[in-house]
């Protein structure tokens, strides 16, 4: 099974150079309404930045993964990175949360255990550190 990563992008508003209907989630919802998508418009998915934070903004479909450890207004310095699975017969979007502060200190930091899990077990064998962000079963 294909899943279709229609938009990976920066913006996920519009304004400091992203022109109006030109957002990751304008596109993927502009996508959604061609005819020529009908038939995967189930399997459209986006991922999205500019805020850094780490999030779901729409629960199966859209992902925020915008947090590379610099603070925002929207939330704490965050650090993690998503593993997109489509083993088997589901698609699951893991995420990894590996490094978040707090005023300065730590609150979360698993780059040491997910790195050592990764090198040892492969990045599937370490899927018990991640959260999961989506899980949906095969054919969508």
């Amino acid at each position: 099974m294909i899943i279709i990563n229609v938009s990976t992008g920066h913006w996920n508003s519009e304004g400091l150079g992203c022109l109006p209907d030109t957002t990751v989630p304008a596109v993927y919802t502009a996508l959604q309404s061609l005819p020529a998508c009908a038939a995967v418009k189930s399997k459209l998915k986006f991922f999205e930045g500019h805020t850094h934070c780490n999030y779901v903004p729409e629960v199966n479909n859209g992902f925020m993964i915008g947090g590379c450890g610099m603070s925002d207004t929207s939330c704490d310095p965050i650090f993690g990175f998503n593993v997109i699975d489509t083993t088997g017969d589901k698609v699951t979007v893991y995420y990894f949360n590996v490094n978040e502060e707090t005023s300065g200190k730590n609150k979360v930091d698993n780059y040491a255990a997910i790195l050592n899990c990764i090198q040892t077990k492969g990045v599937s064998g370490c899927y018990d550190l991640a959260q999961v962000w989506a899980s949906q079963t095969l054919p969508l």
